[in-house]
């Protein structure tokens, strides 16, 4: 049924997403592999231990 095709899809591992950060870091992966990326992608916003600002993870340092 197409209804269970677009259901699968949501979940397949084997789908390719968008960085949560895709607007500057433009990259794609397999969803089983993007939260790997993430963990290490520069663009992805991260708080700062400091003031809890949302900051991107390449401008960390700066910030702190």
């Amino acid at each position: 049924y197409y209804a269970d095709v677009a259901d699968h899809d949501l979940v397949c591992m084997y789908q390719l997403v968008k960085c949560c950060a895709y607007q500057q870091c433009q990259t794609k992966a397999l969803r089983s592999e993007i939260s790997e990326h993430e963990a290490v992608c520069p663009f992805i916003s991260v708080p700062c231990i400091y003031c809890r600002a949302m900051v991107m993870r390449q401008d960390v340092i700066k910030h702190e």
